[in-house]
């Protein structure tokens, strides 16, 4: 009998303390250490890009971005008012007493001039007002900009790349994403998926799900034929 799986929830830690640092990350992670120095030594003001593909931890950086510092997270839904001329005063006034701002997914505003233009309105508050500004992406944005000016204020922050993961950051990426769903799995079994998966963190994503998913349904632990069953070709 096939067993009835309850998909609840699952809680993800993205404290500062899980953040795993390696060769792929290190940069990023010195750069938001930084903090509040991302302009010159002698400004609090200024902000910083972190970029890479998706599931690479950007989202995790703002999370422990936010530890550091009370953060205003700007809504992702002043990106589709932006369309329909909302004004972004009202959320201007929201954030007004947080020193630092951040925005996750940065790129999802530019190629649109009425998004590009509520994106300037922002960055030139936080220029204004001395706040720092993190921004997330997942490319480089200075190419991608419509707007001279939003191109021009871009330009004038510091960025680093996430790159693809190595083996340290991509076995503590899947034992990560397993703790999150209180499943415990043997070194060597996340030694043998790294071996024969594709080099990327979505497909990590997802190959964890599939197998919490097997595992659960078939009421047994994660082990090495199990995963051969998803990775390796019959």
């Amino acid at each position: 009998m096939r067993q009835l799986v309850l998909n609840f929830p699952f809680k993800r830690s993205y404290t500062i303390e899980d953040f795993f640092i390696s060769d792929a990350n290190a940069l990023a992670f010195a750069w938001l250490k930084r903090w509040p120095l991302w302009a010159s030594p002698e400004t609090e003001g200024g902000g910083f890009i972190a970029y890479g593909p998706s599931g690479c931890g950007k989202t995790h950086l703002i999370h422990a971005f936010c530890q550091m510092t009370p953060t205003y997270l700007i809504p992702p839904q002043l990106r589709e008012g932006a369309e329909a001329g909302d004004s972004v005063d009202a959320h201007i006034s929201a954030g007004a007493t947080y020193r630092s701002w951040a925005l996750d997914d940065v790129d999802e505003w530019l190629g649109s001039r009425a998004r590009e233009r509520n994106l300037f309105a922002i960055v030139c508050h936080c220029h204004a007002h001395n706040k720092t500004l993190l921004l997330t992406s997942r490319q480089p944005v200075r190419a991608c900009v419509l707007l001279a000016d939003l191109q021009s204020r871009l330009a004038a922050m510091p960025a680093a790349a996430i790159t693809p993961p190595d083996d340290a950051l991509l076995a503590a990426v899947i034992s990560k994403l397993f703790h999150d769903r209180q499943r415990h799995v043997d070194d060597e079994v996340i030694a043998f998926m790294i071996a024969r998966m594709e080099r990327r963190f979505d497909v990590a994503i997802r190959l964890v799900a599939e197998l919490e998913q097997h595992a659960a349904e078939k009421q047994q632990k994660i082990t090495i034929p199990l995963v051969k069953t998803l990775l390796v070709p019959s």
